[in-house]
């Protein structure tokens, strides 16, 4: 199975597995994306632009504390 099939079953498993909040969900499906295009997501890729246009890394995590 192609990597990209793979990533894209994976969110769809982890987004079926319990009831998320709209912006949990949007954080996933961006992580998802990043994997497709890079397989690293560490702090910089979080502040490029797919992550970035929303804020980066320090407001994604804010979200969630």
């Amino acid at each position: 199975m192609p990597f990209e099939q793979r990533v894209q079953g994976a969110l769809q498993r982890i987004l079926a597995s319990r009831e998320w909040t709209e912006p949990q969900r949007r954080w996933l499906t961006r992580i998802a994306k990043q994997l497709r295009q890079k397989l690293v997501v560490d702090r910089p890729a979080l502040d490029q632009r797919l992550f970035g246009d929303w804020g980066g890394f320090d407001v994604q995590i804010t979200d969630y504390h």
